[in-house]
């Protein structure tokens, strides 16, 4: 518990030092004024949206005193409200001494994603009326490419007012810029200079995602691509150089805001999912990564729609679908099995993201000053996670790599084995847990789906059961095609190799059934794969079988058999341990309540076997029942025979050396019983039919029908009981028919089921 407490507090640590920097830089630039361009000062007033506008006239004849004046440098601030806005720019007369003389330029505008529209009205002459110059739905009237500009010269003898009028967006500021022309070639290259290193950095680092995408087919890459791609567009759109290629946008306003919206909502979800790409894979990772992926659609989904859909509803499923993003990482990153050590450059660059995306917020509401870099912090805040995100991507890869090509130096050149360890007439005994691992039905699936499909969803299984494995510190022996075998030794820690085993098994059926659970609630048609996993605990003997030229070493036993035995004994979802096991299980303080004794089948020998069976999904029998009726269903394995319902009032039981088995419903070639014996799949036994109407044991005596070689299908176990499917042997048709006959006269009256496979 100390050592995670100080793990956690150094990653609170690690979460709050790039943000406390960040603030930090912020205040200085704020302070500094950097990257702000002063406007110069002029009148405002405004008006309720829900009142009726004035009219341009009533605007011009308004007095001196109901105008506010705005000062120097500063800015209109965001309100909750939307409202109409009238600015008014005075431009006094200027003389020129000469026609050398530049005339005095002053240039006004505002980027349109503060505002809803923009209209320029310029009066001239006192005796005219003011007209409109320029509009911000008419980008061929503005004086510049990315917003609406407009560029008044001085007359030298008349003063001009220039009417702007604005309908404000809420939270947004209203950065209405008056300047004079060499103020704004300067705001200009100075954007222009941020931007072009900005946008560059990007294109590069998303090239190199994007090749490395195809050339390894990892989807890392395409999220850092996504991420960073998103990014180039949230900038394009904020600084209007989108409108060069799309000038419809300046249309529809609302579409350009909410544009930002969903492209900025895509670059964080991009970012989130190549970020946990490169953790280690957890039940967690794998939610979450589900749940950002349904967020990424439902947000494409509301681009498509824009046009249909308010803009406040836009807005409202925008901000649920970030606070969701915000608060399911942060539970992720409280989580105990998080490792947070291990996660340090993934909080950094959080951080920085996070830290940059709350100044531009506080910028662009008008809280903190007119400064580019604030504005476009987020831009910066994601440029900087993007190189983060890229350096420990290249730092895992060359860590791999190291990893990979040291083994197999030590493998070839045996410095850092025993020198014996490369002879081809190496061998060892050694204690061990052996786990097989078979995929259900693989055989049908793969008639089902084509190669290439099979081919995929196997490896994804394989990789995913692998992972498991080698977390719980397992080695893999050999790939058996549609399974694995694996074993657990000592060296790791004070857990004994019988535990590590057993928690991997139960890792492996409750990471399934957690799939098997998404594609019931989703409806999905995915291939479950549902597997079985039988462990044993014996001596092997492990040794290097390929030859003086490699090494492959592999082991060898009776309880490699065995473990082969268990697992075909196995249930789906359900675990089988030998008695060996058991007892070492039992020894490490694992409840003996946990398991159910259960008597299996193992070749060449004619007596049944003691074993044991753990079922991890004991009070879940439904989910479990629901799963495999899934499973077979996506198999075409569903339709079954017709099975006939023991009366209640009746009684029909096998009965053989293991045990009585109460029968619950019957078919031609086939029973589903109850008893107190828990048995095996392909077990076989001899039993002897017993109903409640001697008339029926009679008759089935008579036709030699009595006796019956059975064999176990499927078991279950329940609480106090198990249920079996159990196969009659060697029957004929003509046999199956009266039996049938006889049973229903016995049984009384009785209805026709179907049950699943």
């Amino acid at each position: 518990m100390g050592l995670f407490t100080r793990n956690r507090f150094v990653g609170l640590i690690a979460c709050c030092a790039p943000a406390i920097f960040i603030f930090l830089v912020g205040a200085l630039i704020a302070s500094q004024q950097l990257g702000v361009q002063k406007s110069q000062p002029f009148d405002y007033v405004k008006t309720d949206i829900g009142e009726a506008a004035p009219t341009l006239a009533q605007i011009t004849s308004l007095p001196n005193s109901a105008w506010t004046t705005l000062p120097r440098g500063e800015t209109i601030k965001g309100e909750i409200r939307n409202y109409h806005y009238w600015m008014r720019v005075e431009i006094p007369p200027v003389a020129t001494d000469s026609k050398a003389d530049e005339p005095q330029t002053t240039v006004v505008g505002i980027p349109l994603m503060y505002v809803q529209d923009v209209e320029f009205y310029l009066q001239d002459h006192a005796k005219n009326a003011p007209r409109e110059v320029s509009s911000g739905r008419k980008p061929s009237t503005w004086e510049s490419t990315s917003e609406p500009v407009y560029r008044i010269t001085a007359s030298p003898k008349h003063r001009q007012f220039l009417y702007v009028h604005l309908l404000s967006t809420r939270l947004l500021k209203l950065p209405l810029y008056v300047l004079s022309a060499q103020d704004y070639r300067d705001k200009i290259t100075e954007r222009q200079l941020f931007l072009s290193i900005i946008n560059g950095g990007l294109l590069f680092m998303m090239a190199i995602a994007l090749v490395l995408y195809f050339l390894l087919h990892q989807p890392l890459y395409l999220y850092s691509c996504s991420f960073q791609a998103f990014l180039a567009l949230v900038l394009s759109c904020t600084n209007g150089a989108l409108f060069h290629y799309l000038p419809w946008l300046t249309a529809t306003p609302y579409l350009h805001q909410l544009l930002i919206i969903e492209a900025s909502t895509f670059a964080i979800l991009s970012f989130g999912l190549a970020a946990l790409e490169i953790l280690p894979k957890l039940p967690s990772t794998a939610t979450l990564m589900r749940r950002w992926k349904t967020e990424i659609m439902v947000v494409f989904a509301l681009m498509v729609l824009a046009p249909a859909v308010p803009s406040s509803l836009h807005t409202v499923i925008v901000a649920v679908s970030l606070v969701a993003l915000v608060a399911e990482l942060t539970a992720f990153l409280m989580s105990p099995y998080t490792g947070i050590m291990h996660m340090r450059p993934i909080i950094v660059m959080g951080s920085s993201f996070w830290s940059t995306f709350l100044l531009t917020l506080l910028a662009i509401s008008g809280i903190l000053p007119n400064s580019i870099y604030l504005e476009n912090a987020y831009a910066i805040g994601q440029f900087w996670a993007a190189v983060i995100l890229a350096g420990e991507i290249a730092r895992r890869t060359r860590t791999l790599d190291t990893e990979r090509l040291d083994v197999l130096n030590k493998l070839k050149s045996g410095d850092a084995l025993r020198p014996e360890l490369s002879s081809p007439t190496y061998s060892e005994e050694l204690h061990v847990s052996i786990m097989f691992i078979d995929i259900i039905s693989f055989s049908v699936i793969s008639e089902h789906r084509s190669p290439e499909s099979t081919f995929k969803e196997l490896s994804k299984r394989l990789r995913s059961l692998t992972e498991i494995i080698e977390r719980h510190g397992g080695t893999i022996d050999r790939s058996l095609g549609d399974g694995l075998l694996c074993f657990f030794g000592d060296g790791h820690g004070q857990e004994h190799h019988a535990m590590r085993a057993f928690r991997a098994a139960a890792a492996i059926q409750q990471s399934i059934m957690a799939e098997a659970k998404v594609a019931l609630a989703l409806e999905e048609e995915r291939i479950l794969m549902p597997v079985r996993i039988g462990i044993h605990s014996d001596q092997v003997v492990i040794g290097n079988i390929a030859g003086a030229m490699q090494i492959d070493f592999t082991m060898v036993g009776q309880g490699v058999n065995f473990a082969s035995n268990l697992e075909q004994a196995c249930g789906p979802f359900q675990i089988m341990v030998s008695h060996e096991t058991y007892t070492l299980l039992i020894a490490n303080d694992f409840p003996a309540s946990m398991f159910s004794s259960i008597n299996i089948a193992v070749k060449h020998r004619h007596s049944l076997l003691q074993a044991f069976e753990h079922n991890p999904f004991m009070n879940e029998s439904g989910t479990v029942d629901r799963a495999m009726n899934l499973h077979y269903g996506q198999l075409g394995m569903s339709a079954r025979e017709v099975r006939y319902a023991v009366h209640p009032e009746s009684l029909l039981t096998l009965v053989g050396e293991y045990g009585e088995h109460q029968v619950l419903d019957f078919s031609l070639y086939g029973f589903r019983a109850r008893s107190t014996t828990f048995l095996g799949q392909h077990a076989i036994f001899e039993a002897t039919i017993h109903s409640s109407q001697s008339v029926t044991d009679h008759a089935l005596s008579e036709k030699l029908l009595r006796s019956l070689t059975i064999e176990v299908r499927w078991s279950r176990s329940y609480n106090n009981y198990f249920e079996h499917g159990l196969k009659i042997v060697g029957s004929s048709q003509e046999q199956a028919h009266f039996r049938v006959a006889l049973m229903l006269a016995s049984t009384g009256p009785s209805h026709a089921v179907r049950r699943p496979a």
